[in-house]
């Protein structure tokens, strides 16, 4: 069965390497457990975006092998 959704469990938190301390995010596929580290929440939209766009053209939560490499900002 074809899914016509994209699911992820979001983690934000705040690092203490950095100073300023700075938000960080991970997302997880709940159906792979593939984890999808972001190195800012800024980039988690346009990473979302990006999967969206790949839903749309017809490939699936299957097609792990050329995920795309989540914009850092």
């Amino acid at each position: 069965m074809k899914r016509n959704y994209l699911s992820y469990l979001l983690r934000v938190w705040q690092t203490s390497s950095s100073e300023p301390p700075a938000w960080v995010a991970s997302l997880e596929d709940p159906h792979t457990h593939k984890v999808i580290h972001l190195n800012s929440v800024e980039a988690l939209l346009p990473f979302l975006l990006q999967m969206i766009e790949r839903k749309r053209d017809g490939q699936t939560a299957s097609d792990n092998s050329d995920l795309p490499e989540p914009p850092h900002t």
